[in-house]
């Protein structure tokens, strides 16, 4: 069962992300993979005339990149995903 796999060290990655950016996300494992949606871009956003990545943006992907391998890694490492 895959909650008897998840470590307290994963719950920890997780929490820690979401404790400081606050951004929505889901993770999926399907067939060996791992799948990220991140909730990132609201509709205000969406029908701005302004197409500038701001230095704030950057943070938050730059982010959202780092807790991806971060949490990839210990995915990888601790978990026999079947």
């Amino acid at each position: 069962q895959l909650s008897e796999k998840i470590s307290k060290r994963t719950i920890e990655i997780i929490e820690e992300f979401y404790n400081n950016s606050k951004i929505k996300f889901d993770i999926s494992i399907k067939n060996n993979e791992i799948f990220f949606r991140f909730k990132t871009i609201d509709s205000m956003e969406l029908n701005s005339s302004n197409n500038v990545i701001d230095d704030l943006m950057l943070k938050e992907y730059a982010n959202i990149i780092l807790f991806i391998t971060k949490l990839s890694e210990e995915i990888n490492e601790n978990w026999i995903i079947n």
